[in-house]
């Protein structure tokens, strides 16, 4: 986990992914997306599927027919005297077919891991009329084949796979199995009014085989150019194929090698990877599995969105957590529509020439987005904090507030944050929550054993990607544009780093977990806390990193980090959307996706909840009332301290070069952005 942060780390400083998308067209679909949730004694829906004039629910466990918003559960597949699973459901006709079968060799239960030994490839395929039994056809695998799913070719035939192997099974025939020649990955069935197409990927590249009701139903495997990436079983009621995949689901056409896109994910609040099945229940309704709560979603296309406002917020790549915004921000907003704008996540130039233009977004989430601190672009919040009846600035996590705030202007807030700092035992380092570089030398000095002063996974270019986001809030006068890393303070800390061994130099897991003096830190979750205790099995204090500055600790935002456009006309919807995030439910959301909530109410009752040792709990609320250094908007400035630095430990330039040129390349940012 360390290792990989420390490399993550790293890569902030560059280009790690790209969203894709232009603009979003005012001209757009009104969606809206209703959760719907199975009986509790219905189980973890499995998929969605349909008859003629019903739509079922499937669990592993249960059958269950879904109507009205509600599900009703038919039938029960698990018993303790039989234990049995669903693997898969289809219709055909007005009959629904179930496929079940032992338990699989590994799966859970009630949360529990669990094997099955006994498993021998035994499966049954029951027939549903009007949701009552009608028949079973049983058929033998072999112990190896752990099918994923089931298709209902005809009243006769069914498919079923694994993810690399595929057979008919003839009803009329007692079971009798029939393998089919399938070249690739398995990935997905679709099937529509006009046929029924079974996709696999070959490498990167998607292909389908169209399936007929026979012994044989795989006919040629044809790879088109260009087409949607099918990641879904899905069931239509239109010619051709829906197909779910690149955050939209289309309508695909085979023969014609085209696609329309029906439904974009991010203007329902859903994506495309968390569903696992959808069916169509009318011309503009979808009916889907998720497989991130076990719900049903009923997707709607309500209206065409002409006249409508339409608030545009900019992301590199959005979250859950955005998308659960937006569609609360649509279902209280029917004059207006929230859409998810993708860039690129070094998109500045285009961000400030769309600005300058009096385009663009109208909010815009910064987690991934790279904007410098000053900029005349964004709007000043505290005067709608201010005004908002409901919220005050000191509700928030003052530090965190503090860090941000410029020239008396807050002009970006985070739903939430994460903590990066340096741990250390008490009975080691004291009290103390921090040091210089020469106090952390004389500690080590006195140590008479052999003693690392930190893991292996942080090595001199790792604790210099640490550097690099700390040292503007030591070496930068922002207020007056000045830069000082010519400094003999910043010389120190490039020579301590160059102390360090390289990663090739410490070799991999020589030196063991919790064993050295301190321990680099990345908070994510106040849980981990708990972790730190148990893992120190000792009191602990957050030291911070070793310097002359303020600025011991740092604090990153990994999502939900917003500011609204001066150029938008719709800053009052702007703000409201913005608002959302910082209501208690939505903060206690983000409590529960690994992130720190930024009301210091909801911190404070998570802390006492979820800290178990009372001086654990203290020493965290001193380490976020120290002054704390904002990483994630000094992106370049990092950047450039990590290229010089790691040419200094090449040997290409001495450490007064280094700084040197650090010192330029900022100073010459610092006018750019001016």
């Amino acid at each position: 986990m360390k290792k990989r942060f420390a490399i993550l780390l790293t890569l902030l400083t560059a280009l790690l992914l790209c969203g894709c998308g232009e603009r979003a067209d005012d001209q757009r679909w009104l969606w809206s997306s209703e959760e719907i949730t199975p009986p509790t004694d219905f189980g973890y829906v499995l998929t969605v599927a349909s008859t003629e004039d019903e739509v079922f629910a499937v669990s592993h466990t249960a059958l269950g027919r879904y109507e009205n918003g509600e599900i009703t559960v038919l039938d029960t597949i698990y018993s303790t005297d039989a234990p049995a699973m669903v693997y898969g459901a289809s219709g055909y006709g007005d009959i629904l077919y179930l496929l079940t079968g032992e338990m699989r060799p590994q799966y859970t239960e009630n949360g529990e891991p669990r094997k099955n030994p006994d498993f021998s490839g035994k499966y049954t395929v029951i027939a549903y009329r009007s949701g009552a039994r009608a028949e079973a056809v049983p058929f033998q695998l072999s112990e190896r084949d752990v099918l994923s799913g089931l298709l209902a070719l005809s009243d006769e035939y069914m498919l079923c796979w694994t993810a690399t192997d595929a057979w008919v099974v003839s009803l009329t025939e007692g079971g009798s199995i029939y393998p089919q020649q399938v070249s690739g990955e398995i990935v997905a069935p679709t099937t529509s009014r006009s046929g029924m197409w079974l996709w696999a990927k070959q490498g990167e590249t998607f292909g389908f085989y169209p399936l007929t009701a026979a012994e044989n139903a795989l006919g040629d495997l044809t790879q088109p150019e260009e087409c949607p990436i099918s990641l879904t079983a899905t069931v239509s009621r239109n010619d051709g194929c829906l197909l779910n995949g690149n955050e939209n689901l289309s309508l695909y056409h085979p023969v014609k090698n085209t696609a329309v896109s029906l439904v974009n994910w991010h203007d329902c609040s859903m994506a495309d990877a968390t569903v696992t099945s959808i069916v169509q229940s009318s011309d503009a309704t979808w009916l889907c599995a998720s497989n991130v709560d076990g719900r049903i979603w009923n997707i709607r296309r309500d209206t065409i969105a002409e006249g409508k406002k339409t608030l545009h917020i900019a992301s590199a790549y959005g979250s859950l957590e955005l998308d659960e915004l937006v569609k609360q921000f649509n279902r209280a907003h029917r004059d207006c529509v929230a859409v998810i704008d993708y860039y690129p996540e070094n998109a500045y130039d285009r961000l400030c020439t769309e600005m300058m233009a009096g385009d663009g977004p109208d909010v815009l989430d910064l987690a991934n987005l790279s904007i410098p601190q000053k900029s005349s672009y964004l709007v000043d919040l505290y005067p709608y904090i201010d005004a908002d009846s409901d919220l005050e600035r000191d509700m928030f996590v003052p530090t965190v507030i503090s860090a941000l705030e410029l020239n008396g202007q807050l002009r970006s807030l985070p739903a939430a944050f994460i903590v990066g700092t340096v741990t250390a035992r008490v009975a080691d380092v004291g009290e103390r929550t921090d040091w210089t570089i020469e106090e952390l030398q004389d500690i080590m000095a006195q140590r008479t054993d052999d003693i690392h002063l930190m893991p292996n996974w942080m090595d001199r270019h790792n604790y210099l990607a640490w550097i690099g986001m700390l040292s503007p809030g030591e070496f930068i006068d922002w207020e007056n544009g000045i830069a000082y890393y010519d400094s003999e303070s910043f010389l120190r800390q490039l020579q301590f780093c160059e102390t360090l061994d390289s990663y090739e130099e410490y070799g991999d897991g020589e030196i063991p977990e919790w064993s050295c003096l301190i321990e680099p830190e990345y908070i994510q979750n106040l849980v981990r806390i708990n972790s730190i205790r148990n893992n120190y099995k000792e009191d602990f204090t957050y030291i911070g990193f070793p310097g002359e500055g303020m600025y011991r600790s740092l604090f990153g935002v990994d999502q939900l980090h917003f500011a609204i456009s001066v150029n938008s006309d719709k800053k009052d919807l702007a703000w409201e959307f913005i608002r959302l995030a910082l209501t208690k439910k939505n903060q206690e959301m983000i409590c529960d996706s690994w992130q720190l909530p930024i009301r210091q109410d909801v911190l404070d009752d998570r802390l006492e909840t979820v800290v178990e040792n009372a001086s654990d709990r203290q020493r965290f609320r001193q380490l976020i009332q120290k002054p704390l250094r904002f990483a994630g908007r000094n992106i370049d400035i990092a950047q450039i301290v990590i290229d010089e630095g790691d040419a200094y430990f090449d040997g290409q330039r001495t450490v007064e070069e280094a700084a040197e040129r650090i010192q330029n390349r900022v100073t010459l940012y610092l006018s750019e952005i001016e």
